[in-house]
């Protein structure tokens, strides 16, 4: 299998504390220990899932961690990050919003900010966000950080396959705060970056799969993809193109050489030139994610890494950022 590696530059003196909440496999510290190293100092980390402190425990850094954000003293960091619970913004979810006792999580972060004030906050969602109520859930959540007044307040939606030659397609909503007293230049969110790294110099070309181990479903909807190509002059089976085999045609429809979004749901996406399904560290290596010591179920960490932000996003978002400060 092609190793990928991601190569980066960047100097940090200042040993800086780092809080997440609704941390998951907490990509966000892993992208900055990665570019900072040992001058990141991981404080707390907290999650409502069993199995995700499970895995925090056995791989986190951590200090504390927390069973819930309810349970967390409001203790400084220097930097926050918090992936807020996405199902009721979602269009995968109920699309409840605050009405939602999860979409109250916000107010849980709200009131941290309110009373720490950390020096960059960074914020991650679905893109459903944008548009969830017509768009009422995201002016509240954007009124409240603004009534904070202490942050220069950004948003942006990115994607690894376009702002972090990264092959999957996942946008994301990010809102960046950066403290006013510590911002020297004005934020700018990465670009949007030519794709040069793909799913075939991800994956490992020498296994190849079966077809006769798909399921009756799974048969029946490549079939369809291959015959819907077949009429536009292509044959699937000869290259790499990855798409959701569990779900109807209509919702997942193949995408060329690269992965489409992960899901905590499901994420065991088929390559057609190789026959087969996504293997567990092929899912680790789409989110950019460093090996780990695995101590749950393999249904459990294959929806951990599908539910993960992808951490090659996170690497140029938190460049940009120290870039203004």
């Amino acid at each position: 299998m092609n190793k990928i590696k991601l190569k980066v530059t960047v100097k940090c003196k200042k040993i800086l504390k780092y809080g997440s909440d609704c941390s998951g496999l907490d990509a966000p510290y892993l992208a900055l220990k990665h570019l900072y190293g040992k001058n990141i100092k991981p404080i707390f980390a907290s999650d409502i899932d069993k199995h995700v402190l499970e895995m925090l425990y056995a791989n986190h850094k951590a200090k504390n961690i927390y069973d819930n954000i309810k349970n967390r003293p409001n203790t400084y960091v220097d930097i926050y990050f918090a992936g807020f619970p996405c199902q009721t913004f979602s269009t995968a979810g109920s699309r409840a919003g605050f009405k939602d006792s999860r979409g109250t999580v916000f107010f849980d972060i709200y009131n941290y900010l309110l009373h720490v004030k950390p020096k960059v906050v960074v914020l991650e969602n679905v893109k459903g966000l944008l548009t969830h109520d017509k768009g009422n859930s995201f002016k509240v959540i954007m009124d409240f950080l603004e009534d904070l007044d202490s942050y220069h307040i950004y948003y942006d939606v990115l994607s690894p396959h376009t702002h972090a030659n990264w092959p999957q397609y996942r946008p994301r909503v990010f809102i960046v705060c950066i403290r006013k007293d510590i911002q020297v230049k004005h934020f700018v969110f990465p670009g949007e970056t030519p794709l040069k790294v793909f799913i075939s110099d991800i994956v490992n070309k020498n296994l190849r799969g079966n077809l006769d181990d798909l399921t009756p479903f799974e048969a029946k909807n490549l079939r369809i993809h291959q015959q819907n190509y077949i009429t536009k002059g292509i044959d699937l089976m000869k290259d790499y193109y990855v798409f959701d085999i569990g779900a109807t045609p209509t919702f997942g429809k193949p995408q060329y050489d690269i992965s489409p979004t992960l899901k905590a749901s499901r994420s065991n996406y088929f390559i057609t030139k190789l026959h087969r399904k996504f293997t567990n560290d092929e899912i680790r290596q789409v989110q950019g994610l460093p090996e780990m010591n695995i101590v749950v179920s393999e249904s459990q960490y294959r929806k951990q890494v599908g539910n993960s932000i992808c951490v090659p996003v996170l690497i140029r978002l938190f460049k940009a950022i120290f870039a203004s400060i």
